[in-house]
């Protein structure tokens, strides 16, 4: 026990007078039992605490009533993890030498550090790491700690910013609840969100390329003479829609669409969106339309003139047909 801290009582529910008559051996055997556990045979452990009882055919007789661990260690050896403890006081204090604002953190979960007790003399190098170079602006592969395998960050990334919330201040600038990534919380670059997209009229081809994938940062700044933009979430839809004059499609992004909002040169363009007709695509297009409120959707059908009737842009190579949701509301 800590200094100063009471003994730990476990107070036993005695059975009833009557009860020790009816199983008088079981009873006997319990006691026996609690007797041969004890500190007193033993060496180390519990003591019972005794009072007595009168039957009046049994007549008086003495029955435990509580028991009594009086230090940790007995406590610690009773449930047989005394090396876990040592282990725990260790790591413990290696922490709080460096990191003294973690002592409520591994009061609270214990058994987390313990799970990583192995590792935990580099995860205590990572936090010395972000705690130095504040907003580094490195990728994660990037980061160089003696010792430490390039990946020991990645895998252990959950622990790491259970910590880091701790120790250092999120990122300046992020919105509070923002769903940020680690990177941006701890002042890392993270991988560029890549916005893919073919170009449709060959006549438009970029350096003679129609199948192009770019940083979402560059398709904000892209110039292309193309009116026309068609956006689809699945991969195969994109990569299969047919040629069409002075149209691009941008496909794959799913939920990702809000990577599309830098691109301000698109609100002067006709855009259309074709997703699934399930909670998931309309989801998406209400995403979409928050950025482009312009933006109508439309679905395919088995035969097709042209896509989208209404638009005035045509081509002769479309071999199905398109046709939008509603053409009066998208």
């Amino acid at each position: 026990m800590e200094p100063g801290r009471n003994p730990r009582r476990q107070n036993h529910r005695r059975a009833a007078v009557s009860t020790h008559a009816q199983h008088f051996e079981e009873a006997r055997t319990w006691i026996r039992t609690l007797e041969e556990g004890a500190r007193e045979r033993r060496g180390f452990g519990y003591d019972v605490e005794w009072t007595e009882i009168n039957h009046r055919q049994l007549g008086r007789n003495r029955v435990p009533d509580k028991v009594v661990v009086s230090t940790e260690a007995d406590a610690l050896r009773l449930i047989g993890t005394q090396k876990d403890a040592e282990r725990f006081e260790r790591l413990s204090r290696m922490t709080q030498e460096r990191f003294p604002e973690l002592r409520d953190w591994l009061i609270r979960r214990p058994f987390v550090a313990l799970d990583h007790a192995v590792d935990w003399a580099n995860v205590l190098a990572v936090l010395a790491w972000f705690r130095d170079h504040p907003n580094s602006g490195h990728y994660l592969r990037q980061i160089d700690i003696e010792g430490i395998d390039t990946k020991f960050i990645e895998n252990h990334r959950s622990l790491l910013a259970d910590l880091l919330s701790i120790t250092i201040e999120r990122q300046a600038g992020l919105e509070p609840g923002a769903l940020a990534t680690f990177e941006q919380n701890y002042g890392l670059k993270g991988k560029p969100p890549i916005v893919r997209f073919r170009v449709l009229d060959p006549a438009l081809a970029i350096g003679g390329l129609t199948d192009i994938a770019v940083p979402a940062d560059q398709f904000a700044v892209l110039r292309v003479r193309a009116p026309r933009i068609f956006i689809t979430e699945n991969e195969i839809n994109g990569l299969a829609f047919p040629d069409m004059a002075k149209s691009l499609v941008v496909f794959g992004l799913g939920y990702s669409l809000d990577l599309l909002g830098g691109a301000t040169w698109m609100r002067n363009c006709e855009i259309h969106y074709w997703g699934d007709i399930d909670t998931h695509g309309f989801a998406m297009l209400n995403r979409l339309r928050t950025r482009f409120p312009r933006v109508r959707s439309f679905r395919r059908t088995s035969r097709f003139e042209a896509p989208l009737r209404a638009s005035p842009l045509k081509s002769a190579r479309c071999t199905k047909r398109w046709q939008p949701i509603n053409s009066e509301t998208g």
